[in-house]
């Protein structure tokens, strides 16, 4: 993207007409400086916020990677000294590509070869006797009847033909196989970075560190021994590239 392209981009995104502004390249770095009238008073860093939101949006990867780094100068029309500046590094904008980890799935163990069962003859009895089982086969009677009138083997032996030795086998590996990865774990390694935010860009830049993956571990109020300026100093944790 050229300049006069960039100068167009602002000029679209903040609709301020009384504004004037001047951009110029050097090597990786981009100055803009914000004009204004004499009897205006201008809210520069959120001019300044405004422009990074739209760079962010509408340029390439290419064109974001291009650029290092952005000094913003604010000053009144006519008057060569600059009442505000700001410098914003954008090397943090360059896309990092994250290798895939390789990982490992659990063979299903050998089948288990099950042996056939066979039928157990029920004791012979009198008619009597188990009367009710013979009359159970042509009536409604729960499972439950069964198992009061035959013993663990028997009632295992009656329902032979419905679950069927394929059925256990399968039922077996899902759950062994669901044990074996259950036991599995991964150590992960993190890394940290310490950031001091300023209250106008924080949310800008809390959504630059998510796009490479940092996350917020804590946040507190801290001032600045030297210019006095409170900002966030913020604590970002991400998986170790």
């Amino acid at each position: 993207m050229s300049i006069d392209d960039i100068k167009n981009l602002i000029i679209e995104t903040l609709q301020r007409p009384e504004l004037t502004f001047q951009v110029n390249q050097a090597g990786q770095q981009l100055s803009i400086v914000i004009n204004r009238p004499n009897d205006l008073e201008v809210d520069y860093e959120g001019l300044a916020t405004k422009i990074l939101e739209a760079f962010l949006d509408k340029l390439s990867p290419e064109d974001l990677t291009s650029i290092e780094a952005i000094k913003f100068f604010g000053r009144i029309k006519g008057q060569p000294k600059q009442e505000w500046q700001k410098l914003q590094k954008f090397n943090i904008l360059e896309q990092k590509k994250v290798e895939p980890i390789a990982e490992t799935i659990a063979e299903p163990p050998p089948s288990i070869a099950v042996p056939a069962i066979t039928p157990r003859k029920p004791p012979l009895t009198t008619p009597s006797q188990y009367q009710s089982v013979q009359t159970s086969s042509n009536s409604s009677n729960s499972a439950w009847d069964l198992i009061n009138d035959f013993k663990f083997g028997e009632l295992f032996t009656t329902f032979k033909d419905i679950i069927s030795t394929g059925a256990l086998v399968g039922i077996f590996l899902i759950l062994l196989i669901s044990f074996l990865s259950g036991q599995k774990t991964r150590s992960v390694a993190w890394e940290y970075k310490i950031e001091a935010v300023s209250d106008s860009i924080f949310i800008t830049e809390m959504d630059i560190y998510g796009k490479e993956g940092w996350e917020l571990v804590t946040a507190r109020r801290a001032v600045n021994s030297i210019t006095d300026k409170a900002s966030y100093e913020c604590i970002f944790k991400r998986v170790k590239q």
